[in-house]
């Protein structure tokens, strides 16, 4: 799905700015409560950086000595290179691939809805860990997965992390999550979580509380499963009009084919 011609960041740049603005807002405001102090770190490396948009405007807000990114779609990486004065430095390619050289080296490792996309997610917050210098955070920011929501409809989203599901693979990759918090605004439906490594930090038990999650989730699935024959029932071939664009306009010409791929108004 995210092949070397992965273009989304290109397709309205003042939107892609507009989203790194309010995801670098959201991690300083994310820290400060978690923290009980602002983040600081003098290096940070983000894997998964597109166009470098939020890299840049972490780099400028907080004077980074060093901002390296790893974008694997080499479009956006060409578009990161031509930002006049960039402070941040993004290269085409996995963090996996350059582990020997970053490890322990950045203050803070950086992955914005990336973790939910891994064939293996805790080798992921592995190196996410390796990467880090001593003292140290990773902030992972990923579909809210306590949240019954659209995120489940994505065929490339390979896991939807609940709270405690997102501690489990933690623990397994050496980190243990100091907090995490639901974003809201443009964000909501996204979360924030902190974490630090520790070598230590327990595999939480597996039990039953996260049931009537499930159950929300298969009564979600199954709704979107039956939209097409109750819109067609609905509409009874009366005109219609579709408002918006892009991802929920996608969905909905898949999941409901019969109706929505041909609309009378779009």
């Amino acid at each position: 799905m995210y092949s070397d011609g992965y273009d989304l960041g290109l397709v309205d740049p003042a939107a892609d700015a507009t989203r790194a603005q309010g995801y670098a807002d959201c991690i300083d405001e994310s820290a400060v409560t978690l923290l009980g102090r602002a983040l600081r770190p003098r290096s940070v490396v983000e894997f998964g950086a597109g166009t470098g948009a939020l890299l840049e405007d972490l780099a400028r807000r907080w004077q980074l000595r060093e901002a390296l990114g790893f974008e694997a779609a080499s479009q956006l990486v060409a578009s990161a290179g031509q930002r006049d004065q960039a402070q941040a430095t993004i290269r085409q390619g996995y963090a996996e691939e350059a582990l020997g050289e970053i490890g322990g080296r950045y203050d803070l490792c950086l992955s914005v809805n990336v973790l939910e996309h891994a064939l293996n997610p805790e080798a992921f917050l592995s190196v996410s860990r390796r990467a880090l210098s001593d003292g140290g955070h990773v902030v992972v920011i990923c579909p809210d997965g306590d949240v019954a929501d659209t995120e489940l409809l994505f065929l490339d989203h390979v896991s939807s992390f609940s709270q405690l599901s997102l501690r489990m693979v933690a623990a397994a990759a050496g980190l243990h999550v100091i907090g995490s918090i639901a974003l809201r605004g443009q964000q909501k439906g996204f979360r924030l979580a902190l974490l630090n490594p520790d070598a230590t930090a327990p595999q939480a038990p597996t039990d039953h509380q996260y049931l009537s999650l499930a159950q929300a989730r298969s009564d979600f699935l199954k709704g979107w499963s039956e939209i097409d024959d109750g819109a067609s029932e609905w509409l009874n071939d009366r005109p219609y009009a579709m408002f918006g664009a892009g991802e929920f306009r996608n969905l909905l010409r898949t999941y409901a084919p019969g109706w929505s791929r041909e609309p009378k108004h779009s």
